[in-house]
């Protein structure tokens, strides 16, 4: 597989990523998710980042294709295989580290953290179903996930 890879669209999903982080460092980030902290950018540089929300969909279409272009020549089994085991090992480590980092050192400034979250909560979170669950995410950048997951399922057949 690896030489197949595209190496544009790598780069391509790169910037793509740098342009949303860059929207959620100026525009939207903040503490708790949901409450927009002040940014501290000059705002020539905010007109500019306010449209990296865009990324996220160009990401998504880059994705799709190099999902389908990973699934070429491969049975189902094999492509579910190979995608969960690239994607649900980082996964469990990353709602791993963000829980126990949260438990560990919650913030000070009157939102609790994690979110009221159980350890029920953090077990159906590592299987990426939380939204279909009803159930908070650990993080909520884990959104995308469930589209992701989705996505997985139906390519196969």
């Amino acid at each position: 597989m690896a030489a197949n890879r595209l190496l544009a669209l790598d780069g391509l999903r790169l910037l793509c990523a740098l342009v949303v982080a860059g929207y959620h460092l100026g525009m939207a980030w903040s503490v708790d998710g949901v409450h927009p902290t002040a940014t501290h950018l000059p705002q020539e540089v905010n007109s500019v980042l306010i449209y990296g929300f865009l990324g996220v969909e160009v990401f998504f279409m880059i994705s799709g294709f190099v999902i389908c272009m990973s699934g070429w020549d491969r049975t189902p089994r094999a492509f579910l295989a190979s995608r969960a085991g690239r994607l649900y090992p980082a996964f469990w480590a990353c709602v791993l580290i963000t829980a126990a980092v949260m438990t560990l050192f919650p913030l000070t400034e009157g939102i609790p953290l994690p979110h009221g979250l159980t350890g029920s909560d953090v077990a159906v979170n590592l299987t990426m179903l939380a939204e279909p669950l009803n159930v908070p995410y650990v993080d909520t950048v884990y959104w995308t996930l469930w589209y992701e997951l989705r996505f997985y399922l139906l390519l196969p057949w």
